[in-house]
């Protein structure tokens, strides 16, 4: 992106979030310098959020902490030469991030691929995650999150993109197709994942 294009980018998103209350939020890519952060966000939100969702109650993931958490989200970094993370930002508080990785053609990975993609297809396919900060729902970090993602899955040559949710997150579920994103069925073996898909290419 050439120096023009970026600050007419970061003029638009900054226009935007003035419009929607979020004064201060910068979308920023992300690093294993952030990995802490975006762990601990990652335990807090899912630690609440999944509650509401959860048929009974208990913690989303058995025996997580912010620890492990933030574990995994290092590993995230290092296991991939080029990681696709974006983070976004209020000051020193991190808000929310969206992350995306390539699914494998073959293995386990195939239980998660498009329900509907043509016999003979040979193009690429991403997983995407995405968390916002529980306290600051409904507020447009999200959708800016998103939005940035799918510019980088494009950007990329991914021709689908793929997301697992819990059956029950009816919130997150009415989010993913407001944004472009179509239910796509169950996740073979699964009692409660289904998945989500869109085209990008």
């Amino acid at each position: 992106m050439n120096v023009k294009c970026a600050k007419n980018l970061k003029y638009e998103q900054e226009t935007y979030n003035e419009a929607k209350g979020m004064d201060g939020i910068i979308i920023k890519e992300a690093s294993i310098q952030d990995a802490d952060a975006l762990g601990a966000l990652e335990y807090r939100t899912f630690d609440i959020t999944g509650r509401e969702y959860l048929e009974d109650k208990t913690w989303w993931r058995n025996g997580e902490t912010v620890e492990t958490c933030q574990q995994q989200t290092r590993e995230f970094f290092q296991n991939f030469a080029n990681p696709h993370f974006f983070a976004a930002w209020q000051k020193d508080r991190c808000m929310g991030g969206v992350w995306f990785w390539a699914l494998a053609d073959s293995g386990p990975d195939k239980t998660t691929y498009p329900s509907d993609l043509p016999s003979d297809f040979k193009g690429k396919i991403a997983q995407l995650g995405i968390m916002v900060d529980a306290d600051h729902l409904r507020q447009g970090i999200g959708r800016q999150l998103m939005t940035r993602a799918l510019e980088d899955m494009k950007s990329s040559g991914y021709a689908f993109g793929v997301l697992v949710t819990n059956k029950n997150n009816t919130r997150a579920s009415k989010f993913y197709e407001a944004t472009g994103w179509y239910f796509d069925g169950p996740i073979e073996g699964s009692a409660v994942g289904v998945r989500y898909a869109i085209k990008l290419a």
